[in-house]
């Protein structure tokens, strides 16, 4: 049954303030970590990759800003992402991660690599373990609803683990300074050998308080 691999799904959809869409110039060799204004806003259109079938848009909209991080909050003012004071993912929808994700690992540049491991807990699985090592693979560009955008191709693959079972996972996301978001973002889950779910996810709108 396919909820016997119910998997956290760790959405790498977001980080970050917002601003207009990249012009001509060259970027600078290295992202550096973001700076966020409250009332910032993100919408990314969402796909499943299996059916290939649109999913419902999900807004994130920064609630708050202080020395412990930034909060993403959904329209409603329910609370939807937690990052620290490093970008690191300490919850998401609900769930808490510890360590937390550090799927963008500041200052970011081409060539850069590092590995990182978290845990969540699954009603349905119990403890989950997470191990990637992600790299930066370097500039391309990248056209999504929002834009056509240069970013950081960051490639990351691993492995998880539950009481359900255990296998490979991977994404593919491409990070923007001129947005300082990422504005395209691919995640493959597999379970039991084979493709267990996929999502696409692109920004589609964007505005800056």
């Amino acid at each position: 049954m396919r909820n016997r691999w119910m998997l956290t799904v760790v959405p790498l959809l977001l980080s970050g303030a917002l601003a207009q869409a990249a012009d001509s110039s060259e970027p600078a060799e290295a992202a550096q970590l973001p700076v966020f204004k409250v009332g910032d806003q993100l919408v990314f259109a969402l796909k499943d990759l299996l059916t290939k079938l649109p999913a419902d848009d999900e807004a994130m909209i920064v609630g708050r800003v202080d020395e412990a991080g930034t909060t993403f909050v959904d329209g409603a003012g329910a609370i939807v992402r937690v990052y620290d004071g490093s970008w690191a993912a300490t919850q998401i929808n609900g769930v808490a991660y510890s360590p937390p994700i550090k799927a963008l690992d500041f200052p970011l540049a081409p060539g850069k690599s590092w590995s990182h491991e978290n845990s969540s807990l699954s009603a349905a699985c119990g403890k989950q373990t997470t191990k990637l090592k992600s790299e930066v693979k370097g500039w391309e560009e990248v056209e999504v609803p929002a834009g056509r955008f240069k970013a950081l191709r960051i490639d990351s693959k691993g492995y998880w683990r539950n009481g359900c079972g255990n296998d490979q996972l991977s994404y593919r996301f491409w990070y923007a300074p001129a947005v300082k978001s990422i504005v395209k973002n691919e995640s493959i889950i597999y379970a039991g050998g084979r493709m267990f779910s996929g999502t696409l996810s692109e920004l589609k709108s964007y505005k800056l308080d």
